[in-house]
């Protein structure tokens, strides 16, 4: 009688230790770089000097399904490579033996997603597959903020717990001399939140989905519908919005996600604060510490050459084109530790907002928030952010037919750049942003 493996497959995971007891799923969801329980079950006739027990893992990231076999390891630490460690062996009265093992998820290399698992039960002379046995539910795996060994770890509780956990915050508003908060609920948690992020990863190859730097990109750019029929929100700043919503009139993520995963269509309408909102929605649900960011006075520089250019052709009024300064405008910073550059300071902006496009596409960032400050031109679209908080304004006007620039003017933008406190009080960020 052959050995094969019972119906009794199971996993344990320790949701305190992988902070994922507050996602509303039937799936299991883990982050990389920490280990889970596996419990297999295996008829009497297993002998482990004859047969061999792996684990699998499955997955459609590259268009098709691939299945990867997980090993015996001998560490105790994640590494680059999935292993198992066998934690006991226990022999049931009619022999059965059960198997508890450690799965240890590989750290920065591996993919985000939704993955099968099951286990397999081979004959080590013949190599012959003898049993398989998948699990019914999926493996969810995220970002670890928790694990020095992941490229988004933060090692600050107060924040990661802000960035991570919180489901809701603060997104600031109104003018220079008029700021207000807008509560705002993230809802990162929620089984919607989670479908729209896994459907959003779904044309992203496994090189980009164990990158959070390619990972922030793709959902700045999936959260607008600019050149992105698929985009999650249509921008529409003023006019008529009685065949939508007054984007001022959002509380939070949960609604737009839901009505954007029932239509598969851009919900009607955003503005900044709600691109922003959105976009730390996606940031936190997959495990990336994320929080929107507001610039007073924000430059939008078309030239991308850290000048923002007022053409004009009277005293109020601009010619075409010219750039554009907004009372305030909101991007998201999210933590992510890059080789590129040095220092500790390992915030980067990213903006859902469609304002101009990168790469052929309404993305941007991640720009290192100290690059910015350093003005330092590198990937991604630090010269854009540079012009929203330290643009130098320059004013033309037509002389002979021809432009003439008449007047530069400095420190006009980006002022009181503001994310809320831990305390809930607003945090002025200005001096991250830009020297006094």
């Amino acid at each position: 009688t052959m050995a094969g493996l019972s119906r009794m497959c199971s996993v344990f995971v320790d949701q305190a230790a992988h902070h994922t007891a507050l996602y509303e799923t039937n799936a299991l969801v883990v982050r990389r770089a920490q280990s889970f329980r596996f419990k297999t079950t295996v008829t009497k006739w297993f002998d482990p000097s004859r047969h061999e027990l792996r684990f699998f893992l499955a997955d459609d990231f590259d268009g098709q399904w691939t299945t990867n076999e997980v090993l015996a390891g001998t560490g105790t630490q994640p590494t680059t490579e999935w292993f198992y460690k066998t934690v006991s062996t226990t022999t049931a009265t009619n022999g059965d033996i059960t198997l508890v093992v450690d799965i240890y998820c590989s750290t920065t290399n591996c993919p985000v997603g939704a993955y099968r698992i099951g286990a397999r039960l081979y004959d080590r002379q013949s190599g012959e597959r003898l049993d398989e046995k998948e699990l019914d539910q999926d493996l969810i795996v995220l970002f670890n903020p928790w694990s020095d060994k992941d490229s988004v770890y933060m090692a600050d509780d107060g924040w990661r717990n802000e960035c991570v956990l919180a489901t809701q915050g603060t997104i600031w508003m109104g003018t220079r001399n008029k700021k207000y908060g807008k509560s705002w609920q993230y809802d990162q948690f929620a089984e919607v939140s989670t479908a729209v992020v896994l459907q959003k990863l779904k044309p992203f190859h496994k090189t980009a989905r164990a990158d959070p730097s390619q990972v922030g990109r793709l959902f700045s750019r999936s959260v607008n519908s600019a050149k992105n029929p698929t985009g999650i929100v249509r921008g529409k700043w003023g006019g008529d919005y009685s065949d939508g919503t007054n984007p001022l009139t959002w509380r939070g993520s949960l609604p737009i996600l839901s009505k954007h995963l029932q239509s598969g269509t851009p919900v009607k309408y955003g503005q900044c604060f709600v691109f922003a909102g959105v976009l730390t929605t996606c940031m936190r649900s997959v495990g990336i510490p994320a929080r929107p960011v507001t610039n007073y006075d924000s430059g939008h520089d078309r030239e991308n050459d850290g000048f923002i250019d007022f053409r004009m052709v009277s005293r109020t009024r601009k010619a075409s084109p010219s750039d554009d300064i907004w009372n305030y405008h909101v991007w998201t910073e999210c933590w992510i530790i890059r080789t590129i550059g040095v220092g500790d300071d390992f915030w980067q902006i990213i903006d859902g907002t469609p304002q101009e496009q990168s790469e052929g596409k309404y993305q941007c960032g991640p720009a290192r928030r100290i690059a910015v400050k350093n003005l330092l031109t590198e990937q991604y679209d630090t010269m854009f952010v540079i012009g929203e908080v330290s643009g130098r304004l320059r004013k033309w006007k037509v002389k002979n037919g021809a432009w003439v620039l008449q007047k530069t003017t400095y420190n006009e933008y980006g002022h009181d750049i503001s994310t809320k406190n831990l305390s809930g009080t607003r945090l002025d960020l200005t001096n991250k942003y830009k020297e006094p």
